[in-house]
Protein backbone atom coordinates (compact mmCIF):
# COMPACT_ATOMS: atom_id res chain seq x y z
CA UNK A 1 0.00 0.00 0.00
CA UNK A 2 1.18 3.53 -0.76
CA UNK A 3 0.82 6.15 1.97
CA UNK A 4 1.42 9.90 2.11
CA UNK A 5 4.52 10.97 4.01
CA UNK A 6 4.74 13.37 6.95
CA UNK A 7 6.52 16.69 6.65
CA UNK A 8 7.27 19.33 9.26
CA UNK A 9 4.33 21.55 8.29
CA UNK A 10 1.67 18.84 8.68
CA UNK A 11 -0.77 19.44 11.52
CA UNK A 12 -1.59 17.09 14.41
CA UNK A 13 -5.04 17.59 15.95
CA UNK A 14 -7.02 15.42 18.32
CA UNK A 15 -8.31 14.80 21.82
CA UNK A 16 -6.12 13.81 24.81
CA UNK A 17 -7.40 12.77 28.22
CA UNK A 18 -5.62 14.44 31.15
CA UNK A 19 -6.15 15.16 34.81
CA UNK A 20 -8.06 18.44 34.96
CA UNK A 21 -8.33 20.92 37.83
CA UNK A 22 -11.50 22.84 37.03
CA UNK A 23 -11.58 26.54 38.07
CA UNK A 24 -14.52 26.10 40.44
CA UNK A 25 -14.87 27.08 44.11
CA UNK A 26 -13.41 24.95 45.52
CA UNK A 27 -11.40 23.63 42.52
CA UNK A 28 -12.72 20.28 41.26
CA UNK A 29 -10.36 17.57 40.01
CA UNK A 30 -11.40 15.36 37.07
CA UNK A 31 -9.00 12.44 36.42
CA UNK A 32 -9.86 11.91 32.73
CA UNK A 33 -10.98 15.13 31.10
CA UNK A 34 -10.86 15.56 27.29
CA UNK A 35 -8.50 18.26 25.97
CA UNK A 36 -8.46 19.40 22.35
CA UNK A 37 -4.82 19.34 21.19
CA UNK A 38 -3.07 20.73 18.09
CA UNK A 39 0.37 21.59 16.73
CA UNK A 40 2.51 21.38 13.59
CA UNK A 41 4.77 18.31 13.52
CA UNK A 42 7.83 20.56 13.86
CA UNK A 43 6.42 21.94 17.10
CA UNK A 44 8.79 24.38 18.79
CA UNK A 45 11.79 22.54 17.35
CA UNK A 46 12.50 20.89 20.73
CA UNK A 47 12.61 17.21 19.81
CA UNK A 48 11.47 16.97 16.18
CA UNK A 49 13.47 14.63 13.94
CA UNK A 50 13.54 15.98 10.39
CA UNK A 51 15.60 15.17 7.31
CA UNK A 52 16.67 18.66 6.12
CA UNK A 53 18.05 17.31 2.83
CA UNK A 54 14.81 15.47 1.99
CA UNK A 55 12.05 17.90 1.06
CA UNK A 56 8.35 17.39 0.42
CA UNK A 57 6.40 20.40 -0.88
CA UNK A 58 9.17 22.75 0.32
CA UNK A 59 9.16 21.32 3.85
CA UNK A 60 11.56 18.85 5.49
CA UNK A 61 10.38 15.25 5.73
CA UNK A 62 9.70 13.82 9.21
CA UNK A 63 11.49 10.67 10.35
CA UNK A 64 9.63 7.82 12.05
CA UNK A 65 9.79 8.26 15.82
CA UNK A 66 9.88 12.05 15.68
CA UNK A 67 8.28 13.76 18.71
CA UNK A 68 6.61 17.19 18.57
CA UNK A 69 7.65 17.66 22.22
CA UNK A 70 6.62 20.50 24.48
CA UNK A 71 4.45 23.34 23.23
CA UNK A 72 1.42 21.34 22.08
CA UNK A 73 -1.72 23.46 22.51
CA UNK A 74 -4.32 22.13 24.97
CA UNK A 75 -7.85 23.56 25.05
CA UNK A 76 -9.85 22.81 28.23
CA UNK A 77 -10.90 24.68 31.39
CA UNK A 78 -7.86 23.32 33.23
CA UNK A 79 -5.80 25.30 35.76
CA UNK A 80 -2.97 22.84 35.11
CA UNK A 81 -2.70 23.53 31.37
CA UNK A 82 0.80 25.14 31.64
CA UNK A 83 2.09 21.84 33.04
CA UNK A 84 0.49 19.89 30.20
CA UNK A 85 2.03 22.17 27.58
CA UNK A 86 5.46 21.94 29.24
CA UNK A 87 5.37 18.12 29.35
CA UNK A 88 3.51 17.41 26.10
CA UNK A 89 4.52 14.91 23.44
CA UNK A 90 3.25 13.46 20.18
CA UNK A 91 5.19 10.78 18.29
CA UNK A 92 4.93 9.76 14.62
CA UNK A 93 5.27 6.00 15.15
CA UNK A 94 4.21 4.59 11.78
CA UNK A 95 6.93 4.50 9.15
CA UNK A 96 8.04 3.08 5.80
CA UNK A 97 11.22 1.13 6.55
CA UNK A 98 12.18 0.77 2.88
CA UNK A 99 12.13 4.54 2.34
CA UNK A 100 14.88 6.21 4.37
CA UNK A 101 15.09 9.94 5.07
CA UNK A 102 18.33 11.05 6.66
CA UNK A 103 19.21 7.41 7.33
CA UNK A 104 15.98 6.60 9.18
CA UNK A 105 12.56 5.27 8.13
CA UNK A 106 10.15 7.92 6.85
CA UNK A 107 7.04 8.74 8.88
CA UNK A 108 3.85 8.06 6.96
CA UNK A 109 0.08 8.48 7.25
CA UNK A 110 -1.45 5.00 7.43
CA UNK A 111 -4.81 6.28 6.18
CA UNK A 112 -3.73 5.69 2.59
CA UNK A 113 -5.49 8.01 0.16
CA UNK A 114 -7.38 9.78 2.96
CA UNK A 115 -4.25 11.84 3.79
CA UNK A 116 -4.81 10.99 7.47
CA UNK A 117 -2.18 9.62 9.84
CA UNK A 118 -2.11 8.72 13.53
CA UNK A 119 0.27 10.04 16.20
CA UNK A 120 0.88 8.62 19.69
CA UNK A 121 0.18 11.33 22.28
CA UNK A 122 0.90 11.81 25.99
CA UNK A 123 -2.57 10.99 27.35
CA UNK A 124 -3.27 10.08 30.99
CA UNK A 125 -3.29 7.72 32.75
CA UNK A 126 -1.99 5.58 29.87
CA UNK A 127 0.09 7.38 27.22
CA UNK A 128 -1.34 6.88 23.76
CA UNK A 129 -4.92 6.29 24.91
CA UNK A 130 -6.25 9.12 22.76
CA UNK A 131 -7.39 10.03 19.24
CA UNK A 132 -4.81 12.09 17.37
CA UNK A 133 -4.87 12.67 13.63
CA UNK A 134 -2.17 14.08 11.37
CA UNK A 135 -3.38 15.67 8.15
CA UNK A 136 -0.87 15.20 5.31
CA UNK A 137 -1.91 17.17 2.21
CA UNK A 138 0.34 16.69 -0.79
CA UNK A 139 1.23 14.06 -3.36
CA UNK A 140 4.50 12.47 -2.11
CA UNK A 141 4.02 8.86 -1.06
CA UNK A 142 6.00 5.88 0.26
CA UNK A 143 5.35 2.17 0.11
CA UNK A 144 4.04 0.69 3.36
CA UNK A 145 4.10 -3.08 3.91
CA UNK A 146 2.30 -5.24 6.45
CA UNK A 147 5.65 -5.93 8.15
CA UNK A 148 6.12 -2.15 8.49
CA UNK A 149 2.74 -2.00 10.20
CA UNK A 150 3.65 -4.76 12.67
CA UNK A 151 7.03 -3.18 13.45
CA UNK A 152 5.37 0.20 14.07
CA UNK A 153 2.80 -1.40 16.39
CA UNK A 154 5.64 -3.05 18.32
CA UNK A 155 7.32 0.32 18.73
CA UNK A 156 4.03 1.84 19.96
CA UNK A 157 3.57 -0.92 22.55
CA UNK A 158 7.12 -0.45 23.87
CA UNK A 159 6.79 3.34 24.09
CA UNK A 160 3.47 3.10 25.94
CA UNK A 161 4.92 0.58 28.40
CA UNK A 162 8.06 2.63 29.09
CA UNK A 163 6.10 5.86 29.53
CA UNK A 164 3.55 4.23 31.84
CA UNK A 165 6.35 2.78 34.00
CA UNK A 166 8.13 6.15 33.99
CA UNK A 167 5.01 7.92 35.28
CA UNK A 168 4.36 5.19 37.87
CA UNK A 169 7.94 5.37 39.17
CA UNK A 170 7.64 9.15 39.27
CA UNK A 171 4.52 8.98 41.40
CA UNK A 172 6.08 6.47 43.81
CA UNK A 173 9.30 8.48 44.24
CA UNK A 174 7.57 11.80 44.78
CA UNK A 175 4.98 10.28 47.11
CA UNK A 176 7.77 8.80 49.26
CA UNK A 177 9.64 12.11 49.44
CA UNK A 178 6.48 14.02 50.41
CA UNK A 179 5.77 11.40 53.07
CA UNK A 180 9.23 11.86 54.64
CA UNK A 181 8.76 15.63 54.68
CA UNK A 182 5.35 15.16 56.27
CA UNK A 183 6.89 13.50 59.32
CA UNK A 184 8.82 16.69 60.05
CA UNK A 185 5.89 19.09 60.37
CA UNK A 186 2.14 19.08 60.74
CA UNK A 187 1.59 21.42 57.79
CA UNK A 188 3.80 19.37 55.49
CA UNK A 189 2.03 16.25 56.72
CA UNK A 190 -1.31 17.74 55.74
CA UNK A 191 0.02 18.59 52.29
CA UNK A 192 1.43 15.07 52.02
CA UNK A 193 -1.94 13.51 52.89
CA UNK A 194 -3.75 15.63 50.32
CA UNK A 195 -1.28 15.00 47.50
CA UNK A 196 -0.63 11.31 48.03
CA UNK A 197 -4.29 10.41 48.59
CA UNK A 198 -5.60 12.04 45.40
CA UNK A 199 -5.25 11.37 41.70
CA UNK A 200 -4.09 14.95 41.33
CA UNK A 201 -0.98 14.28 43.40
CA UNK A 202 -0.20 11.08 41.50
CA UNK A 203 -0.69 12.81 38.17
CA UNK A 204 1.51 15.81 38.96
CA UNK A 205 4.24 13.86 40.73
CA UNK A 206 4.32 11.29 37.94
CA UNK A 207 4.76 13.99 35.33
CA UNK A 208 7.36 15.85 37.39
CA UNK A 209 9.63 12.88 38.00
CA UNK A 210 8.82 11.41 34.60
CA UNK A 211 10.24 14.63 33.19
CA UNK A 212 13.41 14.14 35.24
CA UNK A 213 13.99 10.47 34.46
CA UNK A 214 12.76 10.58 30.88
CA UNK A 215 10.07 9.09 28.67
CA UNK A 216 9.79 8.22 24.96
CA UNK A 217 6.59 10.29 24.77
CA UNK A 218 7.17 13.91 25.69
CA UNK A 219 10.30 15.82 26.71
CA UNK A 220 12.74 14.97 29.48
CA UNK A 221 15.28 17.10 31.25
CA UNK A 222 18.13 15.17 29.68
CA UNK A 223 18.66 13.16 26.51
CA UNK A 224 20.71 10.77 28.65
CA UNK A 225 18.00 9.96 31.20
CA UNK A 226 17.38 6.20 31.69
CA UNK A 227 13.88 5.85 30.23
CA UNK A 228 14.70 8.13 27.29
CA UNK A 229 17.76 6.00 26.52
CA UNK A 230 15.67 2.81 26.80
CA UNK A 231 13.03 4.19 24.45
CA UNK A 232 15.66 5.37 21.97
CA UNK A 233 17.46 2.01 22.10
CA UNK A 234 14.28 0.04 21.40
CA UNK A 235 13.38 2.39 18.55
CA UNK A 236 16.82 2.08 16.98
CA UNK A 237 16.75 -1.71 17.39
CA UNK A 238 13.44 -1.95 15.50
CA UNK A 239 14.78 0.33 12.76
CA UNK A 240 17.97 -1.71 12.32
CA UNK A 241 16.17 -5.07 12.30
CA UNK A 242 13.68 -3.93 9.66
CA UNK A 243 16.26 -2.17 7.48
CA UNK A 244 18.61 -5.19 7.65
CA UNK A 245 15.76 -7.55 6.73
CA UNK A 246 14.84 -5.46 3.69
CA UNK A 247 18.49 -5.24 2.57
CA UNK A 248 18.74 -9.04 2.86
CA UNK A 249 15.64 -9.42 0.69
CA UNK A 250 17.13 -7.12 -1.94
CA UNK A 251 20.41 -9.00 -2.17
CA UNK A 252 19.11 -12.59 -1.87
Amino acid sequence: MDCFIHNEDNTMVGVDNHGCLLPTLPPTYMPNFPHIVFQHLRGLMSSVQMAPTVVSHNFSVIKRGSDIGYGIGHIAPNILFPILIATSGSVSEFGAFTVLSGGKPTAIAIGGFTHLGINLNCSDPIPGASINIVYTPGCNMAGFKFSDFLASLTSIAIDIAISAISNWVGGKITGGVIGLVGKKSVSAGLISAILVSTKLGQNLSGKAVGYLIGSPIGPSISDYSPFSLLGEASDEAINEIMIDDYETELFD
